[in-house]
């Protein structure tokens, strides 16, 4: 079993998150919350590879440009 640990949210955000995790049919609020943390988190993180990657792309064509105009 996974080692926990405990974070501070807002009141109204657990209550929130306690209905949320009766509709949805999970067993208790926190598995519901980690969960919906590792979407979130898996959703940031392929964007920001995505962005990483198109970063590099765009990076690339800027130096090619700038190597055509004679800039080492």
């Amino acid at each position: 079993m996974e080692a926990k640990s405990t974070i501070e949210i807002p009141k109204g955000l657990a209550e929130r998150l306690k209905k949320r995790s009766v509709e949805a049919g999970f067993d208790s609020v926190n598995s519901y919350a980690a969960f919906v943390l590792e979407q979130v988190l898996g959703s940031v993180q392929k964007s920001g590879s995505r962005e990483m990657a198109s970063g590099s792309a765009e990076e690339e064509l800027v130096r090619k440009r700038l190597r055509s105009l004679g800039y080492d």
